[in-house]
């Protein structure tokens, strides 16, 4: 498809945000609207028409996949050499760690630090409270932790400590990246002016799992950039990681910013849509939510008591279709059930076995990941042995402790799978984080509603609606994953659970 094909592929809802001019542009894109076609088709509007340097456009995503789909889309339908960054906020202030010598020693570091996951930062701030005897929980490990006045003296004096550790291993936290490369941005420190003053175009994707450190990150460029934000605010199903649609609140009540709604439905049903639209209603506070709209008609939305769902479960409809749930127990539940009916399916791995490959390659992320699965009382008392007793073997010991899981992870070293993937590990062409599998051999997705954010389904069965596992209308957090998981449907959705009496 050529650079003129695209602009005709757009209805007038998306060129208005395309040919916008706007500095400050917010973009209210509902489910299956093409909110991302939208950005590139802007994006490349401002390079091939406009002639604005590539280069100067910052596009920030919240996915590693996310932000590779839409370099690879724009790179489909341009004709430049160089490109826009399109990134992760993550990355985007690793990237200035790697690169910036002088942002890198401002930071305490010499060379470039080795990020750490979670499970390695638990086992480090474990052994971080050992060394300093603080009485802190374990939400207290976190920099973005508000501690009350009686925990400030133990918070400083942890924190301080940690940070020291880290210096002199060469470790870092995401965490700490984003939040020291943050603040240097919302002081204007002159170390980062050259970045201010070069991206001159700001694009934000999947505006409603913004945090506030982001947004503050994203202000910082206001001065001297234009800025783009696109997200749903009924999308936002990250809260517990500190993600707020409150942001996106604020900027749609701000008459500085220019507003552009996208509601023509792209994926789902008249049938699928008006169902979503209808439990929109049961919002107290259905701000800036945007009421979906489509053209092409199908079946009525289905619902299903569990013994209904259950015995048909030998008829399920397999090609392109989903099962999904509100928690991994449910995904676990369900799985034996089509296990036991020999129904073909496919689910994410389960976090330990995805572990489990990690503990087969490195052994420093084995110890640290075998430590936090132990009681908090004798996670320090071994940190302790560790630091203490040079004797003290602690693979050994946690050998003993998790024989079964070991057993696995031998299993795991014998395959010629973990060959294979040993050596990209140690040829430095595969990262610890980047081990993750879904086999594609079957075509029935089984997993949470979390897993499919961003993806689509002709059949989606929402299960467990309105039982102790699924409280819909109990919070905000869980009518927006029930909404979410609705507009995964293309063609048909079913809702299997008790009766949702949203509209009364």
């Amino acid at each position: 498809m050529n650079i003129d094909a695209i602009f005709e592929s757009l209805n007038p809802q998306q060129l208005e945000v395309v040919y916008s001019s706007g500095r400050r542009l917010l973009c209210l894109a509902g489910a299956g609207t093409g909110k991302t076609h939208t950005l590139i088709t802007k994006i490349l509007y401002q390079t091939e028409i406009l002639n604005i340097d590539p280069e100067c456009i910052l596009a920030l995503t919240f996915t590693h996949s996310a932000s590779s789909e839409m370099l690879a889309r724009f790179k489909q339908y341009s004709n430049l050499t160089s490109y826009p960054v399109f990134t992760t906020f993550h990355s985007f202030c690793y990237s200035l760690l790697c690169k910036d010598q002088d942002i890198l020693h401002h930071l305490g570091y010499s060379t470039i630090p080795n990020v750490i996951d979670d499970i390695q930062e638990k086992a480090l701030c474990l052994e971080v409270k050992a060394i300093t005897g603080v009485k802190l929980p374990a939400k207290a490990f976190k920099l973005s932790y508000s501690p009350k006045e009686s925990q400030k003296f133990e918070y400083e004096l942890f924190h301080k400590v940690l940070k020291r550790v880290m210096l002199e291993r060469n470790l870092i936290t995401f965490e700490r990246i984003i939040s020291c490369i943050t603040k240097l941005f919302i002081d204007c420190n002159p170390l980062i002016s050259k970045y201010l003053v070069k991206f001159t175009h700001i694009y934000v994707d999947e505006f409603q799992d913004t945090d506030l450190l982001q947004w503050k990150f994203v202000q910082a460029f206001m001065k001297y950039s234009s800025i783009c934000v696109v997200g749903d605010i009924r999308q936002n199903i990250y809260s517990f990681r500190g993600c707020t649609n409150s942001v996106l609140k604020e900027i749609y009540d701000n008459d500085t910013w220019e507003t552009h709604i996208l509601d023509k439905n792209y994926r789902s049903t008249i049938e699928i849509c008006n169902y979503a639209n209808d439990f929109l209603k049961c919002f107290k506070d259905n701000y800036a939510s945007i009421e979906l709209k489509s053209e092409r008609h199908g079946s009525e939305v289905i619902a299903m008591s569990l013994s209904e769902f259950f015995s048909s479960i030998d008829n399920l409809e397999t090609t392109n279709s989903a099962i999904l749930c509100r928690t991994n127990k449910e995904v676990q539940y369900l799985c034996n059930i089509l296990d036991n009916h020999c129904v073909s399916y496919q689910t994410n791995q389960s976090l330990l076995e995805i572990a489990l490959y990690k503990c087969a390659l490195d052994s420093n992320y084995c110890i640290d990941f075998f430590i936090n699965q132990l009681p908090t009382e004798q996670q320090l008392n071994i940190l302790s042995r560790k630091n203490f007793d040079k004797n003290f073997n602690i693979l050994a010991y946690l050998k003993s402790v998790f024989t079964d899981q070991f057993k696995k992870i031998y299993d795991i070293q014998d395959t010629d799978e973990f060959y294979s993937m040993k050596q990209l590990y140690e040829l430095g062409e595969l990262s610890l984080s980047e081990i993750s599998y879904m086999s594609q051999d079957t075509l029935l997705y089984v997993g949470t509603i979390h897993s499919v954010k961003g993806l689509e389904f002709s059949t989606v069965y929402v299960y467990g609606v309105n039982t102790p596992a699924f409280h819909v209308l109990s919070s905000e957090d869980n009518k927006n994953l029930f909404y979410v998981a609705c507009t995964r449907a293309k063609d048909t959705l079913f809702i299997i659970g008790n009766s949702l009496e949203y509209l009364n």
